[in-house]
């Protein structure tokens, strides 16, 4: 869930006010996340007050809020580079097995002049620092994780049924934005109509002009409302297609990953996977964190025992120690 689906759902419960752009919304629902008040406590640093707790009842634990500031404040895991390149495709998405931090990607010419491209640990501190990963092996090693993740057997059906129930309600919430921005719309031309009015009447040119002023701000202001209203869109075609991309992508995200450029690769990336894989050069990568949806809806067959090994304060194998 995104910033701005809260935000609806508090527009749409009356907690914020309908007409905020989603700009202003999102900065709303910022300063709601970031109050310390909902946790029971108070605050207010330009008096002097420092954080104690309150007398009046919680809304929401400590922890949950501490756990939003982190959130809030924490950089993204997985992003997408402006530098991306269909060579590393995978840069900024995999993990280092010995130190955690992200693999980065390069060329390398050989003493005959050939380019190789490998993926490397760049952490000084590491002990697997500069040691190169061969891109097609770990892009390879990439294509047999994701074939892995199939959809669990009779779950297609649930999940288009979940899909469908999803896009009623968003079709249900366009029509009450269509009826909202309709009576904007209204009472905007009424004012329109009420300036034009008193312009006529008035004999006072510095008044008229005043008048004036205001038909044109609201004028301006109607016609962005206008344009939404008059737009005509056949919502059934999106549905069918966002519909055919769902099955898809739980039945086969290879099917979809290959189809893809790098960006667009990247961001179907996050919706396979919560945060970065870990790989190891020798046994490849660790099991995955599927996202929610996967994990839903779908399962992960691994041919690979070594996958389920899960990498603590020690080396995950004695090969780890041994390069």
């Amino acid at each position: 869930m995104h910033k701005i689906d809260v935000a609806k759902f508090l527009q749409k419960h009356g907690v914020i006010k309908k007409k905020q752009t989603p700009d202003k919304a999102i900065k709303t629902v910022d300063k709601l996340l970031k109050e310390i008040f909902y946790a029971g406590y108070i605050e207010y640093l330009p008096w002097g007050v420092t954080r104690r707790l309150g007398h009046h009842e919680a809304i929401i634990s400590i922890d949950v809020y501490n756990t939003n500031q982190k959130r809030l404040n924490a950089k993204e895991t997985t992003y997408s580079r402006v530098d991306l390149r269909e060579d590393f495709e995978l840069r900024g998405l995999v993990n280092c097995i010995c130190c955690g931090k992200k693999y980065t990607g390069a060329p390398s010419t050989s003493k005959t002049g050939k380019k190789h491209n490998y993926y490397k640990c760049n952490n000084k501190g590491c002990q697997l620092y500069g040691k190169s990963i061969p891109a097609k092996a770990l892009h390879e090693d990439f294509v047999k994780l994701i074939k892995g993740i199939k959809a669990k057997d009779n779950t297609i059906d649930l999940a288009l049924r979940i899909f469908e129930d999803v896009w009623q309600t968003e079709l249900s919430e366009k029509a009450i934005e269509k009826e909202e921005m309709q009576k904007q719309k209204n009472e905007i031309e009424g004012n329109i109509s009420k300036f034009a009015l008193e312009a006529i009447k008035t004999q006072n040119p510095v008044v008229k002009q005043e008048y004036e002023k205001q038909i044109e701000s609201l004028s301006k202001e109607l016609e962005p409302i206008d344009n939404y209203l008059s737009a005509k869109i056949d919502y059934k075609i999106p549905c069918r297609t966002s519909q055919k991309q769902v099955v898809e992508a739980l039945k086969n995200p290879y099917s979809v990953w290959e189809k893809y450029q790098v960006i667009q690769k990247h961001r179907f990336y996050n919706f396979m996977f919560e945060g970065n894989l870990t790989y190891d050069k020798n046994s490849g990568f660790r099991t995955p964190n599927l996202s929610l949806p996967l994990r839903i809806f779908s399962t992960y067959e691994s041919s690979e025992p070594t996958q389920v090994e899960m990498a603590g304060i020690e080396p995950a194998s004695k090969k780890l120690t041994d390069r």
